[in-house]
């Protein structure tokens, strides 16, 4: 496979386009591309740029006559955009919002009569979670009401994809590239800021948007060595080492000193998965899901190492035989858990349409922190969390045995 002409091919194109992004194995992080495109749309920001990076993504939206719309009806022109002085700028990232979620970035231009609210939710590797940007819309209005703030709500995606909500609007990467690519026509570009913006265009170029001769290339070696491909994929998780698997395998480890009497443990790259083992053995015994896995029981917790590089803890209810039964336990757990008044009731999430039944950040900027510093947090917070969860999920386990489900 590697004499290829399509193999040599690919491999020279990544070559030529070596980034820092790939040297540090971060080029498939969706919150390194934020940090750093908000660091560029920050006119006070030590690259020299001042507000050229923020006018010219606001001008190629205004520009586009299907996004035209949403400028008129905020009363913003394009002679506002080009000719304000954009210098009373705060620009944060993972901005929080009413419910504790975060936006991705969050810029807040403060001119002498009005204040402009600019968010971006970038999504380079996930879609949109159901309602998210009608959430987002909804609790950004109340915090920053229309007859107080200007806003603009920008969802960015590789190829520009719509979000759920109206209030926001498309924007690509690809347009990302070329705001980048006229930055570095300019001669009066510092030479280390040139640097790094050749390395950021060149990770979007081939890792994120639509690319068609690297498409192509995969394709072929896709056709020619299916068997070959499928194999090293399966097992490209084991063999590849990077920070993040190595901390996860720690805290496996960890793990399963603390609970490996009680519990079933099962890693991914990202992710560990554990359950309680009796509880693995009744959902056998009463058929209650569709498929047998090792990997997954009635109820699942998940620690995962998320590409906004939290640490955070999941429950999850999988695989039912019947979607009413999976409803039903959920929404029992959920009433239950609701009288007890815990403060991490919170952190539910409590539509009964989904399999996701409670997310809670660990640690934010995990790899900031050493691996001790982890384990003590994530012991202190997991301890409190199955105190709280762990009787009432044994409860409304317990109690299926007892229901005739076939009518579920």
């Amino acid at each position: 496979m590697i004499q290829e002409q399509e193999f040599l091919e690919l491999n020279e194109v990544l070559q030529e386009n070596f980034n820092i992004f790939q040297l540090l194995d971060i080029e498939t992080k969706e919150v390194h591309y934020s940090k750093v495109l908000s660091k560029f749309l920050d006119p006070l920001g030590n690259h020299g740029l001042g507000d050229q990076f923020l006018k010219l993504l606001l001008k190629t939206l205004i520009r586009d006559p299907s996004r035209h719309t949403k400028f008129n009806d905020l009363a913003i022109e394009y002679i506002d955009i080009d000719c304000s002085s954009m210098d009373d700028v705060f620009v944060n990232v993972e901005q929080t919002i009413l419910s504790k979620r975060r936006i991705d970035i969050f810029i807040q231009i403060n001119f002498e009569r009005e204040t402009w609210i600019i968010v971006i939710e970038n999504k380079l590797f996930a879609k949109e979670s159901p309602d998210q940007t009608t959430d987002y819309a909804r609790e950004l209005a109340k915090k920053y009401p229309e007859h107080k703030y200007k806003k603009i709500c920008i969802y960015l995606t590789p190829n520009g994809d719509h979000p759920v909500s109206n209030e926001f609007i498309p924007c690509s990467w690809e347009e990302i590239y070329q705001i980048i690519t006229t930055l570095l026509k300019s001669p009066d570009l510092r030479e280390a800021v040139r640097m790094f913006l050749t390395h950021f265009s060149n990770s979007i170029k081939v890792f994120i948007v639509d690319n068609p001769k690297l498409d192509e290339l995969c394709e072929k070696l896709f056709n020619k060595y299916p068997e070959v491909l499928d194999f090293l994929l399966e097992k490209y998780a084991k063999f590849k080492s990077s920070p993040v698997t190595e901390r996860i395998k720690f805290l496996e480890s960890q793990l399963k000193k603390l609970y490996q009497k009680d519990w079933e443990f099962f890693m991914g790259y990202n992710w560990i998965n554990f359950f309680k083992k009796d509880w693995k053995e009744l959902q056998d015994r009463y058929s209650w899901v569709e498929k047998k896995t090792q990997y997954f029981s009635l109820v699942t917790f998940q620690l995962q190492i998320t590409d906004k590089n939290d640490l955070r803890l999941y429950f999850y209810s999988y695989g039912y035989e019947r979607d009413s039964m999976r409803r039903a336990f959920k929404g029992n757990f959920i009433d239950d858990v609701e009288k007890t008044h815990s403060m991490y009731n919170q952190y539910l999430n409590t539509n009964l349409n989904t399999n996701n039944m409670f997310h809670y950040i660990i640690a934010h900027e995990q790899d900031q922190k050493d691996d001790i510093i982890i384990l003590k947090l994530l012991q202190d917070e997991l301890g409190k969390i199955l105190k709280e969860y762990e009787p009432i999920l044994e409860k409304n386990i317990r109690e299926l045995t007892k229901v005739d489900t076939s009518h579920w």
